[in-house]
């Protein structure tokens, strides 16, 4: 035994909860008996050393699938990044001594997660998810800095300049990379959290989650979602036309930066560069089969 600790639980997700094994969120209160886990829970963040919750996660809608599908595009961006990614370990679950099967040990997107993995800006913050739904905080500054991206040219230099104070430009740029050679159908109008601290000039950052659906090698469901560029450039190739505007509406930062040269210029020899290194078939391969091989034993 490593550790034994009370906490309190609840069933995570919506469409997942349909599934045999449910994914389960744990939260430590001091009302449990402890306000923190005091150990290095997740070893892609050994630093990380006091924990105030963690996921279970039944692997989502690739569950009975791989169960590693969202881990691996988490792992293939943990390192040589600058995206905020949830640490993921293969887990074997039982309840009251009842064999539950595999799931995922993971770090929950809250303001918790914030703080811990970046304890000098995220005592104080907002946290903001898919239509600007505040979890921590207010909503006014990012609505504010939407406006601005949505009504003003960037191509313009000095309105490009200011573009990038209230964004991590390197974040936003590796977050997209990410979710484009991921061909994620399942955002960004959904499936999207960020958040900035309130000290300061704080910048916007954006948080890796829930991607399930990606490397859908087929894509029988979003045929023409192969070019996940143009999709992110509002064209919608993958949803029912109900979704147009959410898509617009969720790509408006994305495609107003596009605009502006020294963007793209950016942007593009920033996914060449992680093509040849994260991304580059031989170590996306070799992530694969090591997460495999984890597993391979149990199943």
């Amino acid at each position: 035994s490593v550790f034994t600790i009370n906490a309190g639980f609840r069933l995570l997700g919506l469409a997942i909860r349909y599934f045999p094994q449910k994914s389960i969120g744990l939260k430590l209160r001091t009302e449990y008996g402890n306000s923190t886990l005091n150990y290095p829970l997740f070893a892609q963040k050994p630093y990380i050393n006091k924990i105030h919750g963690f996921a279970l996660r039944n692997s989502g809608n690739d569950n009975t699938r791989t169960l590693f599908r969202d881990g691996l595009m988490h792992s293939l961006i943990s390192t040589g990044t600058s995206i905020d990614y949830l640490s993921y370990a293969p887990t074997v679950l039982y309840i009251n001594g009842k064999y539950w099967g595999i799931y995922n040990l993971r770090e929950k997107v809250s303001s918790q997660y914030i703080k811990e993995n970046h304890p000098k800006n995220g005592k104080s913050i907002d946290l903001l998810e898919w239509k600007a739904a505040p979890i921590e905080g207010d909503d006014e500054a990012f609505n504010a800095m939407w406006q601005y991206f949505e009504s003003t040219d960037l191509s313009i230099a000095e309105n490009y300049v200011h573009a990038t104070s209230m964004i991590d430009l390197q974040n936003f740029i590796d977050y997209h990379i990410g979710q484009t050679f991921y061909g994620n159908t399942d955002w960004p109008m959904a499936n999207i959290k960020y958040w900035k601290s309130r000290k300061g000039k704080g910048k916007w950052r954006w948080v890796l989650f829930d991607t399930d659906l990606a490397f859908e090698l087929n894509k029988n469901k979003c045929p023409g979602h192969h070019n996940s560029i143009k999709y992110i450039l509002g064209e919608n190739n993958c949803h029912l036309t109900h979704l147009d505007h959410a898509l617009t509406e969720s790509t408006t930062i994305f495609r107003s930066l596009i605009k502006n040269e020294t963007f793209k210029e950016r942007f593009l020899s920033r996914y060449i560069d992680l093509l040849n290194v994260n991304f580059k078939s031989e170590n996306v391969l070799t992530v694969i089969d090591s997460l495999q091989d984890k597993l391979a034993v149990e199943m």
